[in-house]
C-alpha cells in the first residue's frame, strides 16, 4: 500500500507526494551538512507527436526510458520523481565544485541520449530543462521547484533541448551546447 501511495505506477519513480518527503528531507540533510541543493524540471520536447503517431503503448515505453535514464544519470540518494505526463523531477546533492547549469546540462545530454539510443520510436525525442540552486541556506523545496519549472516554461519558448537556469533571469538560455 505504501509504495502504492509513493511511487509513479508506470515508470516506478517517486510521485508528487514522495518528491515532498524524499526531497525535503533530502534538502534539510544538506543544508545541516553545508552541501548544495539543487532541482531540476525535465520536459520531453516532441512527447505528444509519439502517442499522436504511434499510441499511448509507445508513448508509456517512452516514460519508462527516461526514468531508466534519469536513474542512471543521477546518484544514489538523490531524488528523481515523475510529475505526471512528461514531467520529471530531480533534487541532487551538488559536490562542493560543482556547476548547477553544468550539472543539469550533463544529466539532459545524458538522458537524451540513452532515451534516443534505447527506445526506437523516441529517435526525434529531445530534452529540456530548468534548474534551481538553493541559494544562502534556502530550504523550501517548493520554492526550488516553481523556480525550476518557471525557467523551463520560459526556456521552451524560446528554444527546446537546452538548460534554463531558474536563478538567473527566467528565460536567460545557458546551454553550453551552442
Amino acid at each position: 500500500m505504501r509504495e502504492r501511495a509513493t511511487m509513479d505506477p508506470l515508470t516506478g519513480l517517486a510521485n508528487r507526494s514522495e518528491l515532498m518527503r524524499r526531497g525535503g528531507h533530502l534538502v534539510a540533510g544538506a543544508r545541516s551538512r553545508g552541501d548544495r541543493i539543487m532541482v531540476t524540471m525535465l520536459d520531453l520536447d516532441g512527447f505528444k507527436g509519439i502517442n499522436d503517431e504511434h499510441g499511448h503503448d509507445a508513448g508509456d515505453r517512452v516514460l519508462i526510458g527516461v526514468a531508466m535514464a534519469l536513474r542512471s544519470a543521477i546518484r544514489e540518494g538523490d531524488v528523481v520523481a515523475r510529475l505526471g505526463g512528461d514531467e520529471f523531477v530531480t533534487v541532487q546533492v551538488l559536490r562542493r565544485r560543482a556547476d548547477a547549469v553544468t550539472v543539469a546540462e550533463r544529466v539532459r545530454s545524458d538522458v537524451e541520449r540513452d532515451l534516443q539510443t534505447r527506445v526506437a520510436v523516441a529517435a526525434s525525442v529531445g530534452v529540456t530543462m530548468g534548474v534551481a540552486e538553493a541559494l544562502d541556506g534556502e530550504t523550501d523545496l517548493k520554492a526550488l521547484v516553481t523556480r525550476a519549472d518557471t525557467a523551463l516554461i520560459h526556456g521552451k519558448q524560446r528554444a527546446k533541448g537546452h538548460v534554463y537556469d531558474g536563478n538567473s533571469c527566467p528565460t536567460e538560455h545557458v546551454s553550453p551546447s551552442d
